[in-house]
């Protein structure tokens, strides 16, 4: 039996190779694995800007609760509330615009590849007409609630509350300006639809 310079007979390494050919996904195999890879991710990070979303909500609770406690309380708690919208918008728009970016993906690159053969099988929800008749104002509200809440809030703190800030260092107020500007920067900017 002839054997090559590695010590492989040539019957053996047509075979290993047509093997390596057999075991490659086809392109569609690929495209549902990395839709499903994408589409966990976008889950995952629906979760994670819902649960920074609440957590939002809970600070606000928790600095309003003790300024109101007694009255009109501490001005310093007031001013937290511009000054930690930031790192909060930070968070949420970085996964809504991380998660626009994978709808992109899926949309444009995978798409193609996931097509059924026919025009009337059944669509995934995803990619349904339904879905996309409905997402966009779902996601300009959505934005819309977000922006008020990361933005438009801790704006009217600053707005409303001059009087009462007007005790604290002028550089606690000027960062807090700076945080709730680049807030509602951050919320317009940041799209997830075009």
């Amino acid at each position: 039996m002839a054997t090559t310079s590695s010590g492989v007979s040539p019957q053996s390494e047509n075979a290993a190779v047509q093997d390596s050919r057999a075991e490659k996904p086809n392109d569609g195999e690929l495209a549902v694995a990395f839709y499903n890879a994408a589409r966990n991710e976008a889950v995952q990070r629906i979760s994670l800007r819902e649960q920074t979303m609440l957590a939002w909500v809970t600070v606000l609770g928790v600095i309003g609760g003790f300024y109101f406690k007694q009255g009109i309380g501490e001005p310093r708690l007031l001013i937290l509330v511009p000054i930690l919208s930031l790192p909060f918008s930070v968070l949420v728009y970085r996964h809504q615009y991380i998660n626009g970016r994978i709808w992109n993906y899926i949309a444009i690159e995978l798409s193609p590849y996931l097509r059924q053969a026919t025009t009337s099988a059944p669509r995934h929800w995803d990619t349904s007409k339904s879905f996309d008749q409905m997402l966009g104002r779902f996601l300009r509200v959505e934005d819309i609630i977000s922006t008020a809440l990361l933005a438009a809030i801790p704006i009217a703190v600053l707005l409303l509350g001059a009087r009462v800030l007007s005790a604290i260092p002028l550089v606690w107020i000027i960062a807090g300006w700076i945080s709730a500007i680049a807030s509602a920067v951050l919320g317009l900017s940041w799209r997830r639809i075009p």
